[in-house]
């Protein structure tokens, strides 16, 4: 895979590891959010089944309804193209909101690192 990126990811290939990194710790309204979740979907779902792994930085992201309801629709839309996913930034009522949405998505395959460093370590001792 060539380095490609957009507004709110980056793809690069590690170790033959097809990886997304997505920045959703950028967009702040609405309007952003529903900008990333699209172009972001476009590019997951460009790749082969089964093909990607997802590091996601979630960063500061506040959780509203608005972007619940859709993260739940962009997680389930991506779970054919990836393997497994990697969170960045999230703790405390932020970790049970995700892990919530994630299930709802059907989406039980993640992880979750301090870095994009320690995100793509862990990345690189999947099978």
């Amino acid at each position: 895979m060539e380095h490609k990126e957009g507004k709110y990811y980056e793809e690069f290939s590690v170790e033959g590891k097809e990886i997304i990194y997505i920045d959703f710790s950028r967009p702040k309204s609405i309007e952003e959010f529903s900008e990333a979740f699209e172009e972001v979907g476009k590019v997951i779902a460009s790749h082969p089944e089964n093909s990607l792994y997802t590091i996601t930085n979630m960063t500061g992201t506040r959780i509203d309804t608005f972007s619940k309801d859709n993260f739940i629709k962009y997680a389930a839309g991506n779970k054919p193209y990836v393997k497994k996913g990697v969170l960045i930034g999230v703790d405390g009522v932020t970790k049970m909101i995700v892990g919530s949405i994630l299930k709802n998505a059907d989406r039980n395959k993640f992880h979750i690192a301090f870095t994009k460093e320690k995100a793509i370590e862990w990345v690189l001792q999947q099978d």
